[in-house]
């Protein structure tokens, strides 16, 4: 017998008997419909906040705390060239972080970076479509 930990056990870690009183758990998972039901029945997991791409205020208020004072048009410029939808906050940052201290900079390597992924997306299409095809 391992000792490993049942998800019987790990329900009632969560609010068994011997479960402390007074904290928080945060549970994250990209497929929260394979979770089993009694892990999210109201008690357990109260609150729920979907993590959803970037829209266009989110970038502008992100890139204007990203640079401070006098990102304003870079700011605009950003929301001009990333659809809505289509960047994490983590790969803004990370592209931001290309150039931590040039707004214009920082957008043309989100730029890039969306350019870059059309391309490995549309080169994976294409590759699937050869796949098809065969």
């Amino acid at each position: 017998a391992g000792g490993g930990l049942t998800f019987s056990g790990l329900l009632n870690g969560i609010d068994g008997v011997a479960a402390q009183e007074g904290r928080l758990l945060f549970l994250t998972t990209n497929h929260v419909d394979r979770l089993d039901e009694a892990l999210l029945r109201p008690g357990r997991v109260d609150v729920r906040v979907p993590f959803e791409r970037c829209g266009g205020e989110q970038l502008r208020r992100y890139l204007r705390h990203f640079y401070g004072e006098g990102s304003d048009a870079a700011a605009e410029e950003l929301c001009g060239c990333v659809p809505p939808g289509s960047l994490s906050v983590a790969q803004l940052q990370g592209a931001l972080m290309l150039a931590p201290h040039d707004p214009r900079a920082g957008v043309e390597a989100v730029r890039e970076m969306l350019a870059s992924q059309a391309g490995t997306s549309s080169g994976m299409a294409s590759e699937k479509g050869r796949e098809d095809a065969s």
